[in-house]
């Protein structure tokens, strides 16, 4: 699956904030998937002006030798290739190749054309599953590594002592010492390890979750699925379109 897309826009001002009814194009350039969906979801509130003939909000993607175009209703938006009005994230899948056309029916007897049906494109590449510490996890390996030291030191501190004749309650002191530093050494080893968690990356070594879905894409698909509860009439800054 691509990565980015080239998006156009006509109808819609330079700052995404109003429907200005103007059939200038405007180069958006290549955006990602996050970048997109906010575009989408600008769009989509976004209406035809009234006057005479003005240009409907449009967004133009274009992805290999195909292009999509979405028409901003008001609230949702239409897509004429499909001919059915989509969310943001659907439009986004359509954008990115996760819904693509199915090849065209063959003409009914009688001569009416069925709108094009939706097929799933290809799973995503399976995901590279991994094991990896937490951080508080790293920082009691690291102290535990320092204890088991201890522990090493201790027991060279036993034979030194034996050497020079210390007596067996200092030596037998010293033992107890030794292997409560190694007793508490490998309960914090066994800690560490405790925190580790289960994390999968695609083939681009960006995080997904256990089916091949791209994390990040997915927060914010479902931060602004519901994009009605959010208010864009102000034209501020979201995700980067002011």
């Amino acid at each position: 699956m691509v990565k980015t897309v080239k998006i156009e826009t006509q109808g819609v001002s330079e700052n995404w904030a109003r429907a200005d009814g103007r059939f200038e194009t405007l180069m958006r350039g290549d955006l990602g998937k996050e970048q997109v969906l906010s575009a989408m979801v600008h769009v989509a509130m976004l209406d035809t002006p009234a006057g005479d003939d003005p240009c409907p909000p449009c967004v133009t993607v274009r992805r290999g030798g195909e292009a999509f175009s979405f028409y901003g209703q008001g609230g949702a938006l239409f897509n004429p290739e499909l001919e059915r009005e989509l969310s943001p994230a659907e439009a986004v899948d359509v954008a990115f190749g996760k819904v693509r056309h199915a090849p065209p029916p063959p003409m009914p007897a009688g001569g009416a054309v069925p709108p094009p049906a939706l097929e799933p494109a290809p799973a995503p590449a399976a995901a590279k599953a991994r094991r990896r510490m937490t951080g508080g996890g790293k920082f009691v390996m690291l102290l535990a590594i320092f204890v088991l030291i201890g522990g090493v030191t201790m027991v060279f501190g036993v034979f030194n002592m034996q050497r020079i004749g210390r007596s067996a309650d200092d030596v037998k002191a010293a033992m107890v010492i030794a292997g409560a530093l190694f007793l508490i050494g490998g309960l914090m080893v066994a800690l560490a390890f405790k925190t580790r968690r289960t994390t999968y990356t695609g083939a681009h070594g960006q995080p997904v979750d256990a089916e091949g879905n791209d994390l990040h894409y997915l927060r914010v698909a479902n931060q602004l699925g519901d994009y009605d509860s959010n208010d864009y009439d102000d034209g501020g800054d979201y995700a980067g379109f002011d």
